[in-house]
């Protein structure tokens, strides 16, 4: 565990949230503003990349420390010290504490999961790994080589999620611990965030607390998988509690606008359906005030126009990409950019999506798909079910100003139902339906506390209301979190290897200090997925890897010590691209030369030091 790194993530986030929030009136709530604070930073972070690598700043470490910490150094200063804040046991305060342990059940659960395996899991997190590295090593985000299409997820992919994972590589030495721990951490934060906004949504500290023990126990809301949509999704949250603050300060449209606008630098599909949401969120609060409420359109604009820092450059390179690792893209062939862009529309987009039934919702499974588990369990389809039958039932108490939030809610149920049952439904268009499942999660776990906050107004005796508390966990338990829990702790797909292939790179990853050059001429992300190191972006490397194994052996061993490669592994990844007779037939090429040792063998790989 690299304790500097950890301490630095929230120096970052900290830092960066307090200077976004230092001209705004901040809530009275002491915890509330230092945690909030930390989500807003997430947001910063993502839009202060683009903008360094806009203007040719370096995106090191020290740079983003130095940043982060500038307003705060300057207020300590202007207001000679750090004034403490004292901290009382109120019942608000004794709800953030539940909040809290909620948090650390979720971030328990994400780091034994990621860790009960010493591989990346299926495929994404293998190219986030050598994105990584590149940004890490580099300091910089662009395609490195003229014309082509090196880097998986960078460009024109936004690169926010990638680039802070190289901020915090740069100072924790082992890639994929890094990726593991601190994706698992963003994921887990979002348990608070919700809290906050769900707090102020819905006016009650009950209501909130309720809507965050369904989110910590539904399946469907996100799991440990390493992708952008762990940081995406999570920024929701702050940017909806930015939304609520501003009925208090309009001002706080500028932090709405900068988190907006880090969720479009960080992923490209979830910041359309966030601002689907947040319209709906938008005409509804306006409907209700029976006013235009201008705030909200401002701050999306603004998010927009603040994220032309990337995406004004790079939908120009967009343009000219081939599709060739641009894995934005990989969801079907096309022949131009315009069908591209046309293929996220479509209805079956998304590697996993698929129709739908009512076992779906019903039944929470303890084997369920690892980036974007489905299901809601027993329990929380019944305090749905039951929340939808109130409503329907005091449909004239939705006109009271203060039930808006239910209004939005069913909105926001509305949309998020629809958008993951674009095939069930055969509907027009759709958005990677299968991603809508985490977003649906959002509008269920708010109704199911509208439902059980119900029940226990109905219930008069203390007794009572203790004995539907009690119930409500036990059946979140068994019916819901206990099967998250066994997913997101299970062995999850390692992606495809030959067999024994997968054993070989364990072998290298454990036994080959951690950075050292390593080259293997079929899968570069197999390396830097491995904890190695391998100039895939270097001019010379690509265009010898694109020889594939039309060279001969000298020329691998001339090509190695050149360019200062200590190791080089040859196998099942090769063979499945290659062919196996080829790559056989250079295999028996290599060892026959007596200029490779052989340091390790399985059924699917050669580990030669060159």
């Amino acid at each position: 565990m690299d304790i500097f790194t950890i301490i630095l993530f929230f120096v970052y986030t900290y830092g960066l949230g307090y200077s976004a929030t230092y001209f705004l009136k901040n809530t009275e709530g002491v915890l509330e503003k230092h945690l909030m604070r930390v989500g807003i930073g997430l947001g910063v972070i993502p839009l202060l990349i683009a903008v360094l690598n806009l203007i040719k700043i370096p995106l090191d470490w020290r740079v983003f420390l130095a940043i982060s910490l500038i307003i705060p150094a300057y207020s300590i200063v202007k207001n000679k010290g750090i004034k403490p804040e004292k901290i009382k046991l109120t019942k608000t305060n004794i709800a953030v504490l539940l909040v809290l342990l909620m948090f650390a059940f979720t971030f328990f659960m994400y780091v034994k999961g990621s860790f009960n395996y010493p591989y990346l899991e299926d495929e994404d997190p293998w190219g986030h790994s050598s994105d990584i590295k590149y940004i890490a090593t580099e300091k910089q985000i662009s395609e490195p080589i003229e014309g082509k299409s090196v880097l998986v997820y960078a460009v024109p992919y936004p690169a926010g999620y990638d680039a802070f994972m190289a901020i915090l590589h740069q100072t924790s030495e082992d890639l994929v611990w890094t990726m593991k721990f601190f994706n698992s951490l963003i994921a887990s934060l979002g348990i608070i965030f919700f809290y906050f906004f769900a707090k102020r949504f819905t006016d009650s500290t009950k209501k909130a607390l309720i809507a965050t023990l369904v989110l910590t126990a539904i399946p469907s809301y996100l799991s440990h998988f390493i992708w952008a949509h762990s940081l995406a999704v999570t920024l929701f949250f702050p940017a909806l509690y930015c939304a609520e603050m501003i009925k208090e300060n309009k001002k706080w449209l500028l932090a709405l606008a900068i988190v907006f606008a880090g969720m479009l630098t960080t992923q490209p599909t979830q910041p359309i359906k966030f601002m689907i949401m947040i319209g709906l969120y938008w005409g509804i609060r306006s409907i209700y005030a029976k006013r235009f409420l201008k705030e909200i359109p401002l701050a999306v604009m603004l998010g927009l126009l603040l994220s032309l820092s990337w995406w004004g450059i790079y939908g120009v390179e967009m343009a000219k990409l081939q599709g060739e690792g641009a894995a934005v893209f990989h969801e079907r062939e096309a022949s131009n950019i315009f069908e591209r862009v046309m293929n996220f529309f479509i209805p079956e987009s998304g590697s996993a999506t698929r129709a739908y039934t009512f076992n779906d919702y019903f039944i929470a499974k303890s084997q369920n798909l690892i980036n974007n588990p489905v299901g809601l369990g027993i329990a929380i389809t019944l305090l749905l079910l039951a929340a939808l039958a109130i409503t329907a039932k005091e449909f004239k108490s939705l006109m009271k100003k203060e039930n808006a939030w239910v209004t939005i809610t069913i909105a926001w149920l509305i949309f998020t139902f629809l958008g993951m049952n674009s095939v069930t439904f055969h509907l027009p268009v759709g958005l990677f339906a299968f991603r809508f499942w985490m977003l649906f999660a959002i509008p269920t776990s708010l109704l199911a506390a509208h439902s059980t906050s119900y029940i226990m107004d109905i219930a008069k005796s203390k007794e009572l209301k203790a004995a539907v508390v009690i119930v409500l966990v036990a059946a979140l338990f068994f019916t819901a979190a206990k099967q998250k829990y066994e997913v997101n702790t299970a062995q999850w797909y390692s992606g495809t290897w030959s067999p024994g292939e997968l054993e070989g790179y364990m072998w290298a990853k454990d036994n080959i200090p951690a950075n050292t050059p390593v080259f293997a001429i079929g899968d570069y992300t197999r390396i830097t997925g491995i904890n190695k190191y391998t100039c895939f972006w270097c001019k010379e490397e690509y265009e010898f890897r694109q020889k594939g194994l039309n060279i001969t052996a000298q020329e691998l061993k001339t090509f190695l010590a050149k360019n200062k490669y200590e190791y080089f592994l040859i196998g099942g990844t090769e063979a499945r691209i290659y062919g196996i007779e080829e790559t056989n037939a250079k295999i028996n090429e290599i060892m026959n030369t007596n200029q490779f040792a052989l340091i390790h063998q399985t059924p699917g790989v050669l580990v030669l030091k060159a």
